[in-house]
């Protein structure tokens, strides 16, 4: 994921919310490990106590999203402006990540259709990489966003946060369909959370202890629900299939995550290692997540070792997840010395025409008046 630019660089050099956003790809690798293994892990209601542990391990993904989408959040808030060179850095290192990848497979012999191509030229404006494409379209409307809510009080803002809370509530109430955390809706609600409570509750915010009783109580409730849902799901097939339930943990999701980003936040250290590798969580997250690799590289990977020794399952989950973890971190910290400098390079002169274009058509917009 992409991390988030902070209000002042000596905020950006505190490593703690740094080392929680290294948990949170690893969390995301873990996810995706575990939905890799979907042929044993069918997310369905199981007796199974080792089988129940792993469908709670597969919501370390909605853990690790809500990471990242705090940490934007709450760097974000308050601000007016974006950088439009931080956008275009953005989409193209997805698009080269992706093209090589593309270039790489296509080597070995591969052949893709014309679809599949252009989604591999164009990953996150074809929502290849869901969390790039919801990133991008909300950090161009952030601002209008902060000033909105910049407009209202605290009991307006409060108002907003229920309404949002109870709009994403009401599909899976009245028509049992669910809107996805994985999406723009997501970043939303936490955005105009994170503000409520830097703007009206800075001394909870503040509080470690406070936000570790928060934690434990909020994440322990998440864990509960989803273990009673699971055995009652046994008893009666058609609880399992009620989406509010999912809508109501991310919400509780939601408020733990926020106590253990601020728990994380209080830890004021700095260390050059952790920051360094948190700097690489989008280029870990466009590498191991890649289309080609998930839809490829992944389910060969599971047949294999699920065919010649399935009962050693949580060993291979846990193999993919440290595997892709790290070969992910590795091949960031190759890209990020070479090819990204050309990117960020190219992003500024790319930044720099548009505005230079833009200015002046308003300059021959002023000469036709």
């Amino acid at each position: 994921m992409k991390n988030s630019t902070s209000a002042s660089a000596n905020i950006k050099r505190f490593s703690g919310i740094e080392l929680l956003k290294i948990v949170g790809i690893f969390l995301i690798c873990l996810s995706h490990a575990i939905r890799g293994a979907e042929k044993i892990i069918t997310f369905s209601p199981s007796s199974n106590f080792l089988y129940v542990f792993f469908n709670i391990l597969g919501y370390s993904g909605h853990v690790g999203n809500l990471i990242f989408i705090i940490s934007t959040c709450f760097f974000l808030c308050g601000k007016t402006k974006f950088k439009l060179n931080k956008i275009i850095h953005i989409l193209l290192d997805s698009a080269f990540i992706s093209i090589m990848i593309f270039i790489t497979f296509s080597s070995f012999g591969f052949s893709f259709s014309v679809p599949t191509t252009i989604r591999q030229i164009f990953p996150s404006l074809c929502f290849n990489l869901w969390f790039i494409s919801n990133y991008v379209i909300f950090y161009l409307l952030y601002p209008l966003l902060n000033k909105f809510l910049n407009k209202l009080n605290k009991k307006q803002h409060l108002g907003v946060l229920i309404f949002l809370f109870v709009f994403y509530s009401i599909p899976g109430l009245v028509f049992n369909f669910q809107i996805t955390t994985s999406s723009f809706v997501g970043f939303i609600i936490g955005f105009v959370a994170v503000d409520f409570l830097k703007k009206y509750n800075a001394d909870f915010m503040n509080s470690r202890r406070k936000n570790i009783l928060g934690f434990i109580l909020f994440f322990t409730f998440f864990i509960v629900l989803i273990i009673l849902r699971n055995y009652i799901s046994l008893t009666y097939p058609a609880f399992f299939k009620i989406v509010i339930f999912d809508e109501w943990n991310f919400l509780i999701l939601l408020v733990s995550m926020i106590c253990l980003f601020n728990v994380f936040n209080s830890l004021k250290f700095k260390n050059k290692v952790i920051n360094y590798l948190s700097s690489c969580s989008l280029l870990v997250y466009c590498f191991h997540d890649n289309d080609l690799f998930r839809t490829i590289v992944r389910p060969d990977y599971f047949n294999f070792v699920l065919g010649q020794h399935f009962s050693l399952y949580p060993l291979w989950i846990m193999l993919w997840t440290v595997g892709t973890f790290v070969v992910g971190h590795l091949l960031s910290i190759l890209y990020k010395e070479t090819i990204q400098k050309f990117t960020g390079y190219l992003s500024l002169k790319l930044e720099q025409k548009i505005l230079k274009n833009k200015s002046l058509d308003k300059s021959s917009n002023l000469k036709n008046v």
